[in-house]
């Protein structure tokens, strides 16, 4: 059960002791800067997207930019295959969340991110992504100074996926989520924060 004790002792001034009893509640909650629930898988794109739409500035866009979001990626990519055939797009920026290593049992060599760390910028997965697209990603956090976290996933897949599978060029962006697929994953609010100012710094800034 993580509470998001940094230690034993912080544990404790909170009142956790050995033999607590734990009820299994999982609504949407904050603790500090950490935010854990069910479904922020993919409640948190929609997010971004909001975000996104409240600071971008029309008027410096250096691409047409159209959002999009789809149904049933974890049963064949069902609906980004038809925003790949429909969408008309060149480029396709997938969110997601993300897989996080710092975990007790995970070995950081398998998983390497961490909450609180930046967004991470995903190589490949199931899928090799477009190089051109992600490392152009990489160099605007870079310049920005938003940190990233670039990674490898082993056994992922996102909807990037099926983008690439239609010749687009295709990259994927995931937040860093502790306890994928559980009723209490867990992210970090400043991960998402990064993830918009590095989305509105490409969309804005790249020539």
């Amino acid at each position: 059960v993580d509470i998001g004790a940094a230690n034993r002792a912080e544990a404790m001034e909170r009142g956790v002791r050995v033999g607590d009893r734990v009820i299994w509640n999982p609504p949407t909650r904050r603790m500090g800067d950490l935010v854990y629930g069910k479904a922020l898988d993919d409640r948190v794109g929609l997010a971004i997207m909001d975000q996104l739409l409240d600071v971008l500035d029309r008027d410096r866009l250096a691409y047409d930019l159209t959002f999009v979001s789809t149904v049933q990626e974890e049963i064949g990519l069902i609906g980004a295959e038809s925003a790949a055939r429909q969408s008309g797009c060149e480029m396709a920026i997938s969110l997601d969340i993300g897989l996080a290593g710092d975990v007790p049992g995970v070995d950081p060599r398998d998983v390497s991110a961490r909450l609180g760390q930046g967004p991470t910028v995903v190589h490949k997965d199931l899928y090799n992504y477009n190089r051109d697209l992600t490392l152009a990603l990489i160099r605007t956090a870079e310049s920005a100074g938003i940190p990233v976290q670039p990674a490898v996933f082993g056994v992922y897949g996102s909807d990037s996926g099926a983008f690439t599978r239609h010749g687009l060029q295709a990259a994927l962006v995931v937040v860093p989520t502790r306890y994928t697929h559980s009723p209490f994953e867990m992210l970090h609010l400043k991960d998402v924060e990064w993830t918009v100012q590095l989305l509105k710094r490409f969309l804005e800034d790249r020539a």
